[in-house]
């Protein structure tokens, strides 16, 4: 889990550009879900593959890696900053669970 020290940083308006440039030129970028994404666990990824206009609060579509579906969201949902290595929030404890000891 991260702490609020190394919580990331939101989406700017500067990133914001910068992705959809990217659209734009057919690299959609992948960016990972913050504590603030509602549904989505904190550290896990997704690809934007559209942003429309910024009236609607959630305006950043985006498909999350191993999803078929595409779900909007706020950039203080989302952060170009990678998690540090090592076990993601919610995965801690599931070996221990599917042995049969």
């Amino acid at each position: 889990m991260l702490s609020a020290r190394t919580s990331p940083e939101p989406l700017s308006d500067s990133d914001i550009r910068q992705i959809s440039a990217n659209i734009t030129d057919g690299r959609p970028p992948i960016v990972w879900f913050t504590a603030h994404a509602v549904g989505m666990r904190e550290g896990y990824s997704g690809k934007v593959i559209g942003v429309d206009d910024r009236v609607d609060p959630d305006f950043l579509r985006v498909r999350p890696t191993g999803s078929k579906d595409t779900l909007c969201f706020s950039p203080e949902e989302l952060t170009l900053t990678k998690p540090a290595r090592g076990k993601r929030r919610g995965t801690v404890g599931l070996k221990a669970q599917n042995t049969l000891w």
